[in-house]
């Protein structure tokens, strides 16, 4: 027990005192004769003073004991702890816990005792769950266990491990850390698929071909079996013969349904093969039709254009660039591209001196490319270079009705399959056309025009090369839609589907995946939903989305990036699985990732003792073997000794202000009594 005082004198209370006693001695310096004959009025002045004084100082009794000092046991259950090593019979994490039920006694005598496991993350465990505790974590972040048990106000910690730490280690713990190394001095021989590669996205009928890399880390080649799964059916067996170290298989598939396909990959075990988890790994593909790439090249901003236009930006199987000049100026658009991947290009109203190079487009349209060209009296390339009278009528124009005129197809074109959604149906009337006495020698007249008793073609199709080329001579379909026509639509998606075919119905179905499987650690996550439904249907406030890692939710919020496409980035805290989930007008979509690999727990199974005995070191702690004695161990564990206190003040503040009042109010009653001022 100690006395402390609780507020120390400042001052004015100095000030106040010294006054105060001065006054007192002025007072009872002319009643001398009164004071000695009555005392009591001395000591009911010097008590009323004394108990001012104890009120001013507030004095307080101490009270102190010693605690026990806080310890915390820190469990590596990870996978790398499930290994059976010949001098641990029943696992490292069986060792461990076998330690555990021998030395807790003795710890809880010393310390107050916390228990937690470190895969994944730290998490509090009872003495007695820790019979059933499984060695299932993937990953092993020592770093982050001891920050996050710093929190508790620990005193010391006791870690048992193999050491096998998969993150960095960048922590430098202010509490000693005694560390017992359990695992074998050497790696053990394994078969494990490292990594697969190959195109994530491909195409209905598109062949897959995918690298599996195997490492064999056995002494001898071994002969095995590859098996590929698709929900847990087998799509592929394959017989193969691995060599010492690493070995590229090949896999070949071909899906032809649009969807995203769960893959997953297995090297069948074979005998000295000590790790079989790891000879698993999936793959996601994610099959869809890439969207044909469209070039819109025009020279005036008319209806005809902007409708042409309206149209491609709302289909989702086309992805629409242009390049629209108006005057001397380009209004709206870019540079001609390179035609390597352009599945169309439309030319609209193009003036001849405005037609791209004759050169671009020769070899394209040799290759297989399409071209659509529309134009009427004023902007049809009626003076182009002496190249493109190839696949242009520039002999045999009739001349420019500005006349409404009644469209039909001709004999061809009522069976050709470019129109075949249309044959049955009658065409609108235009409001004026481009005639033609005939179509390049190659082509085929399949639209014609009655005029002045002659049937004339204002539309059709001719092949150069492998190539397609439709002629066009009149800009005046967009009056279809105006009117409400309904063939205006499938007038044009016929002949686009015609010149880019095989193209799949892309207005059903989200897929949702991300660009990888497997994340190193530091890397982003890119989270992509294409979407079927037009833009008016679904937008992002639409999207309601979430990644989920354990009981953990982080909200994700997905933009548009390009048209049906919308896309969210991601960055991971923990390794581990991750699940993404995003709620569409389908229906919730998933998808899963790993952050660090889910294997890396395999890549080295030794004992790492160096590390353990380094920061065991730098921490004040201590390295065990787990041939320590339990007893032994225990003594060793030191913390700071903690303490009770608990403070009593000698007497609450209302009790003096009581008694100083009762001694004042006895000397006034006696000073009345004996007549005294």
């Amino acid at each position: 027990m100690r006395f402390i005082i609780g507020n120390p004198l400042s001052l004015w209370w100095i000030i106040i005192i010294v006054l105060w006693m001065g006054v007192t001695l002025f007072t009872y310096r002319r009643l001398r004769r009164i004071g000695q004959r009555y005392p009591r009025l001395w000591m009911l002045r010097f008590v009323s003073f004394l108990l001012l004084f104890m009120l001013i100082l507030s004095p307080i009794f101490v009270f102190e004991k010693k605690s026990k000092g806080k310890l915390a046991v820190l469990i590596d259950n990870s996978l790398s702890m499930s290994i059976q090593d010949p001098e641990f019979p029943g696992g490292r994490l069986f060792t461990a816990k076998k330690f555990l039920e021998e030395i807790l006694p003795s710890l809880e005598k010393k310390f107050n005792l916390r228990i937690f496991t470190i895969s994944p993350g730290l998490k509090e465990i009872e003495k007695e769950k820790l019979k059933d505790l499984q060695a299932t974590g993937k990953d092993t972040d020592i770093d982050s266990a001891l920050r996050d048990v710093r929190k508790d106000n620990i005193e010391a910690v006791l870690l048992i491990s193999d050491g096998n730490a998969t993150s960095p280690f960048k922590n430098s713990p202010s509490f000693p850390v005694y560390t017992l190394g359990i695992g074998a001095k050497e790696n053990y021989p394994d078969i494990s698929i490292e990594a697969i590669s190959g195109k994530k996205i491909v195409s209905p009928g598109e062949n897959l071909t995918l690298k599996v890399r195997v490492s064999n880390s056995l002494n001898r080649k071994v002969s095995t079996t590859l098996i590929v799964r698709e929900k847990d059916k087998v799509i592929a067996r394959k017989d193969v013969k691995l060599g010492r170290g690493e070995n590229d298989l090949l896999f070949n598939h071909t899906f032809f349904k649009q969807g995203k396909y769960r893959l997953q990959f297995e090297v069948l075990p074979v005998a000295g093969d000590s790790l079989p988890d790891d000879n698993r790994r999936n793959f996601h593909v994610v099959v869809m039709r890439e969207r044909a790439k469209v070039f819109l090249m025009a020279g005036k901003i008319s209806w005809e254009v902007k409708y042409l236009k309206k149209l491609l930006e709302n289909n989702p199987s086309y992805q629409l660039k242009y390049y629209i000049r108006a005057g001397e100026t380009v209004f709206l658009g870019e540079k001609f591209p390179g035609t390597e991947d352009l599945s169309l290009l439309i030319i609209c109203q193009l003036p001849s001196p405005l037609l791209p190079s004759w050169g671009k487009i020769k070899n394209w349209l040799e290759e297989g490319g399409g071209l659509i060209i529309i134009g009427d009296s004023d902007s049809f390339p009626l003076q182009a270079p002496p190249q493109w009278e190839k696949i242009l009528p520039l002999q045999g124009l009739k001349g420019w009705s500005p006349r409404q005129l009644p469209l039909a197809f001709t004999s061809e074109g009522k069976t050709h399959p470019m129109f075949s959604a249309l044959s049955n149906n009658s065409l609108p009337s235009i409001q004026g056309a481009l005639l033609f006495t005939r179509i390049p020698p190659a082509g085929l007249p399949l639209l014609q025009v009655s005029y002045q008793g002659n049937r004339l073609p204002v539309g059709g199709l001719l092949r150069y090369g492998k190539g397609k080329v439709f002629l066009l001579g009149t800009a005046s379909t967009w009056r279809w839609k105006l009117k409400g026509k309904v063939p205006y639509s499938t007038f044009w998606l016929s002949i686009f589907e015609y010149f880019v075919p095989e193209r799949e119905n892309m207005e059903e179905g989200y897929i949702l995946y991300t660009d990888k499987d497997y994340y190193s650690k530091g890397e982003k996550v890119k989270i992509m939903l294409k979407a079927g439904k037009k833009e008016s249907e679904f937008s992002p406030r639409d999207l309601k989305g979430k990644v989920l890692q354990g009981e953990k939710s982080f909200p994700l919020r997905l933009l548009p990036s390009a048209p049906y496409m919308f896309t969210a980035t991601f960055s991971p805290r923990r390794t581990g699985k991750y699940t993404v989930q995003v709620v569409t007008p389908e229906g919730k979509k998933s998808g899963e990732f790993y952050y660090g690999d889910p294997f890396i727990e395999w890549k080295d199974t030794s004992l790492k003792k160096d590390f353990l005995q380094e920061l065991a070191l730098q921490t004040g702690g201590q390295y065990f073997s787990p041939a320590a004695s339990p007893d032994y161990v225990a003594s060793q564990i030191i913390t700071k000794k903690g303490k009770n206190i608990s403070r009593v003040p000698t007497a609450p503040a209302l009790l003096f202000y009581l008694l100083i009042l009762l001694f004042l109010t006895l000397e006034w009653f006696l000073r009345k009594k004996f007549h005294l001022p």
